[in-house]
């Protein structure tokens, strides 16, 4: 059999601050872990005569944190220049082709931009457009560097894999590239994890983070683009002595322009309404019981790539608001009650409803369970895989 090689580039898999591409990245890459030891990766293999090794490559000073993920079938080689300095050289097409430091082979980058290559085939991630459609709610530094990187990663890959067909339809209306070139290759979670946890591990992390019972929860980043805003002005509309029963409990990293949305807490804090925002860092290990605490999830969200906190909540057991723009339709299906980001009525409205309603509440956690079935990393993985191996 012919070795042929694929390198996955697992910057941020690796990097300083985990993010939701490096979450993608792990779970494409456990996955696809498992699938190299299945039989129908053997089969592959004899299909195509060629013996496929899978190489995880990223900075040299990053590659010890690899150990953690006790990967057994994927490879790991160390890449020379410093995590820090990648993103500016690559931005001033600096960095001399990957292939002539690696060899020959066929690379996958995930996270947006494309290194240059000599003679390599090559697929690259890209997770949304919003740098071009939103660009309003994106920092003005990372929209220009992601603007100029994608353009040049669309043009120069020879696939392009992305996470919704929301995603695929703007990549291919905006670029004016084939649809034949755009592969969609789902998140998902992972079910061993997130799951609905028991009594006592829920009270344990709220009492750890103090968290209220029964609260109303928001899990992203604290930035515009997650009308975090909006979400505030719809839940200081209900009874207060509803908000009461139900705090607000808001869970995140702090993002760009967060000035006003801290303000907007602040203000109404005072006015006796309980916004809670944990004052250490959330670990990703203690995310299943605190969605498992919550009495529902509000994704008011004005656009997103995929958006996966809903899905962590339905796996979890816990009903979802979501908005219904972009990707997010695709992610609940029939699964939560749909409003318009802009609509703060509305908002108010749906969590009015699933507040008032029991029904309405064990309806969606049902429908919840099916929906989050309809997502496997595995078959993300295999749809990736089966993609590089045919370039």
């Amino acid at each position: 059999m012919r070795q042929k090689k694929i390198y996955f580039e697992c910057g941020a898999l690796i990097a300083d601050h985990f993010s939701g591409v490096g979450h993608y990245v792990q779970g494409i890459a456990k996955a696809l872990d498992d699938y190299i030891s299945s039989p129908e990766y053997s089969e592959l293999q004899l299909q195509h005569n060629s013996r496929y090794r899978t190489i995880l490559w990223g900075p040299r000073h990053h590659m010890p944190r690899l150990a953690k993920f006790r990967f057994l079938n994927l490879r790991a080689k160390a890449f020379v220049i410093p995590s820090y300095f990648i993103d500016r050289l690559l931005y001033h097409n600096l960095i001399p082709p990957l292939d002539l430091w690696f060899g020959r082979g066929t690379y996958l980058f995930p996270n947006f931009s494309r290194f240059p290559l000599f003679r390599a085939k090559s697929a690259t991630i890209i997770h949304d457009i919003s740098f071009e459609s939103v660009p309003q709610f994106v920092d003005a530094n990372n929209r220009r560097f992601l603007s100029k990187m994608v353009r040049k990663a669309v043009n120069k890959s020879d696939l392009i894999i992305t996470v919704s067909k929301h995603a695929k339809e703007e990549l291919v209306n905006f670029y004016g590239i084939p649809p034949t070139k755009v592969v969609i290759a789902y998140p998902s979670v992972d079910r061993a994890i997130f799951y609905r946890r028991s009594p006592e591990e829920i009270e344990t992390i709220k009492y750890q983070y103090g968290l209220p019972d029964n609260y109303v929860l928001f899990v992203g980043n604290i930035e515009p683009r997650k009308n975090i805003s909006g979400l505030i002005e719809a839940y200081t509309k209900l009874p207060l002595e509803l908000c009461q029963r139900h705090p607000l409990v808001l869970i995140g990293a702090n993002g760009w322009l967060t000035e006003g949305i801290f303000d907007k807490i602040t203000f109404y804090q005072k006015k006796g309404y309980p916004i809670v925002r944990p004052k250490q860092y959330v670990t990703d290990e203690d995310m299943p019981a605190i969605y498992s605490g919550a009495f529902m999830l509000v994704y008011p969200s004005h656009y997103e790539g995929f958006g996966i906190p809903p899905l962590e909540a339905m796996a979890c057991g816990v009903p979802v608001v979501c908005a219904d723009n972009s990707s997010l339709p695709e992610v609940v299906g029939n699964a939560a009650l749909l409003i318009k980001s802009s609509d703060t009525k509305a908002i108010t409205a749906a969590m009015n409803q699933l507040i008032s309603q029991e029904s309405l509440q064990k309806e969606l956690i049902e429908k919840g369970h099916k929906q989050v079935r309809k997502f496997s990393w595995l078959t993300s993985a295999n749809i990736i895989y089966k993609a590089l191996i045919g370039l």
